[in-house]
């Protein structure tokens, strides 16, 4: 189940088709599916926080497989 929901929240994000997504983005489809996700609605700073320690290769742009992980350390840290 969570995992389809990543994967249809990446798919809305990826307008043009491209398998990236890039920090603007992943904030919109963030906020979009937040409650789908289990997640808090997001600030700007907060997707520059989790974007940057998942865009490993810093392209500013993350794929399907980073995204997921992205979400799951907002859930990991929002039961902290």
């Amino acid at each position: 189940m969570f995992g389809a929901i990543v994967s249809k929240a990446f798919k809305d994000a990826d307008t043009d088709k491209s398998g990236f997504i890039d920090e603007k983005e992943c904030e919109v489809v963030l906020n979009k599916y937040s409650k789908d996700l289990n997640i808090d609605k997001v600030t700007p700073e907060e997707v520059t926080k989790y974007f940057s320690h998942i865009d490993k290769d810093a392209n500013n742009k993350i794929d399907e497989k980073e995204f997921g992980k992205l979400i799951q350390m907002m859930i990991k840290n929002k039961r902290k």
